[in-house]
Order: C-alpha cells, then structure tokens, then sequence
C-alpha cells in the first residue's frame, strides 16, 4: 500500500486503519478483484501524480458532494465524519 500511494501520488504515507473493502471487475475480461480502502497520513513529499492520473485535490469531507467519485466511495469517505 506504501509503495502504490509512492508510485501513485509521490506522497510517503503511514497507514492508520482500513475503512472499506470491496469486490470489482477489472479489464476486458472481467477478472474479479478485491480492492481495500486506507486511510493514511501523508507524512511528507509533495503531490506527484503518475500518468495515470490528470489531477489531485486536498478536499474537506463536507466538500465531498461537489465531485464525482467512484460509485460507493461518497459513503465510504462520508463514514469518516463520525
């Protein structure tokens, strides 16, 4: 998970729990994966994002309604507010 969010966003990041874990289809031939949701701290580095991605944001859970996410991952990141 360490090396994924280094490779993803640049960020060194220490994880402090699981929220979620999920099931999903990847690829054209629809393998089944299971996908698990952290939440971490970013402890230093600066946001460099692979070329998979186009952009990031630092956004406040009550912000969270304006974006469009992932289907499910709006609950997931809303749980945390409690």
């Amino acid at each position: 998970m360490r090396r994924e969010a280094k490779e993803e966003t640049g960020l060194n990041v220490a994880p402090l729990r699981v929220i979620d874990t999920f099931r999903f289809l990847r690829g054209a031939a629809q393998e089944e994966c299971i996908g698990i949701t952290f939440l971490c701290h970013a402890n230093d580095g600066e946001v460099i994002l692979s070329e998979e991605h186009t952009e990031a944001r630092w956004v406040k859970l009550d912000e969270l309604d304006q974006y469009e996410l992932a289907e499910g991952l709006l609950a997931v990141l809303q749980s945390l507010k409690t």
